[in-house]
């Protein structure tokens, strides 16, 4: 207890640099005590559980890292600041651990009901960014919020610090502060989105990834059950063990056939806009679907196995 007194940041400290190292589902209190080389016995009078000390390290740090500074990152362009636009997003991508931690809470509150305020909090910061905006500010504000959280999970990739980003982040920032006139978009829309996600042949097989992916994108990976899945699936568990060792193989399998159709059907759909119509209007129909409620059980899913991959090798790999 001595010790705690006099380092009131070891805890919140360590919680930090084990959630953005192996992320929120790996995390527990037995790692994060060692992390600060402590005993559980000075964590429990500080904080009731885990779920409490995330909750605690967001409000006393994390939500102004993360929040905080898209908050204030998404109306720079407006006030001309196009220095503060370039050091803001240089920064997001840079990848610092409370960025990271704090990104993984808000992932990882969309199903956990433990840290659920967190979530609530970060689609709170969208209302406001957007509520009462014309269309076209507040259409800038969100693409700098997206921008700037693509920058942050792309921070843990290989190739990341070796893209030079000032030259793009100036581009952005110009075309944000003069925008170009509307465009008037096709009706057309991106067909393989609506379509089932894995088509392998076998309709049983079709089935089972069409049931895991539903799953994840409601539960999370780690709240996903192979016994669910075979009972929605409408095959048996001896089946999906007759061709794959257990959950993660299952899923990993899954995640390389999904993925790997649907990115050259966005490839080849995005061209094939670009052609008939201009790229700003092939890329801007791309959004709006991506944007469409119809599809908000995929975009889920695109989320979660980001964050899967961040943690994962093997799904990093895919």
């Amino acid at each position: 207890m001595g010790r705690w007194a006099v380092e009131p940041g070891l805890l919140p400290d360590a919680l930090v640099s084990v959630v953005s190292s192996v992320g929120w589902d790996r995390a527990t209190v037995a790692a994060v005590c060692r992390a600060a080389h402590l005993s559980t016995g000075v964590f429990y009078p500080r904080y009731s559980s885990l779920e409490g000390a995330g909750l605690a390290v967001w409000e006393d740090r994390l939500r102004a890292s993360l929040v905080g500074a898209l908050a204030e990152l998404a109306v720079v362009p407006e006030l001309g600041r196009r220095g503060d636009f370039v050091v803001g997003m240089t920064d997001m991508a840079s990848g610092r651990p409370e960025l990271l931690a704090a990104v993984e809470l808000v992932l990882a509150s969309r199903f956990s009901p433990g840290l659920g305020m967190i979530w609530q909090e970060f689609r709170t910061l969208l209302d406001d960014l957007v509520s009462g905006q014309p269309v076209e500010r507040a259409a800038a504000r969100i693409f700098v919020v997206i921008e700037a959280l693509g920058l942050l999970l792309s921070s843990r990739r290989e190739w990341a610090g070796a893209c030079d980003l000032g030259p793009v982040l100036t581009r952005h920032f110009e075309a944000l502060l003069h925008p170009g006139p509307p465009l008037d978009l096709p009706d057309d829309r991106a067909e393989y989105m609506h379509l089932p996600p894995v088509q392998s042949g076998d309709p049983r097989i079709d089935a089972l990834f069409v049931a895991a992916l539903d799953e994840v994108a409601a539960r999370g990976f780690q709240g996903a059950h192979l016994t669910d899945i075979c009972r929605h699936a409408g095959v048996t568990t001896g089946f999906l063990y007759s061709r794959w060792s257990g959950k993660q193989e299952f899923f990993l399998h899954a995640i390389e056939h999904s993925w790997g159709a649907g990115f050259g059907s966005s490839v080849a759909t995005t061209a094939e806009l670009s052609d008939a119509y201009g790229p700003a209007a092939a890329e801007a129909v791309m959004w709006r679907e991506m944007t469409n409620p119809v599809l908000r059980t995929k975009m889920v899913l695109v989320l979660e196995m980001n964050r899967l991959a961040a943690f994962e090798p093997e799904a990093a790999s895919v």
